[in-house]
């Protein structure tokens, strides 16, 4: 597709346009003051408010009481526990497992804690059906 050259027709009109074979938009007037007196546009006033950068802001500059904020937040922890996978190897095909996981961070706690957790379940050793049993 040729790029638009004609310097009046850029400046003047919207040069997308979807239906073959119409002309194309005309831009609408901006916001302008002439002496004392401001001209409205037919342009949102939210239009000319829009952040245009590619960098996004840093988050000392957002409030922390905004969806974008924790947005941002969970996409930064994101990339820094992948990082970390990274390195540690997170990321290999057979680290993938959830229950290997707690195994390899953990070690022997993790051993401890499944131990206990079986202990306290109703079908493991210190079930309330074993105890009355014994009673009986």
């Amino acid at each position: 597709m040729p790029v638009e050259t004609d310097a009046n027709k850029l400046v003047n009109f919207c040069c997308i346009n979807y239906r073959i074979g119409e002309d194309p938009v005309p831009l609408k007037p901006d916001r302008y003051q002439i002496f004392f007196f401001e001209l409205n546009s037919e342009y949102p006033d939210w239009l000319w408010s829009l952040r245009t950068d590619r960098v996004p802001p840093p988050l000392s500059e957002i409030e922390p009481d905004t969806y974008y904020y924790w947005r941002r937040m969970r996409r930064l922890h994101n990339r820094h526990l992948n990082k970390l996978a990274e390195i540690d190897g997170w990321h290999k095909k057979q680290h993938r497992d959830g229950n290997s996981h707690s195994q390899r961070v953990y070690g022997d706690l993790a051993y401890a804690i499944e131990k206990w957790n079986y202990n306290k379940s109703p079908g493991g050793a210190m079930s309330t059906n074993s105890a009355s049993s014994k009673v009986a």
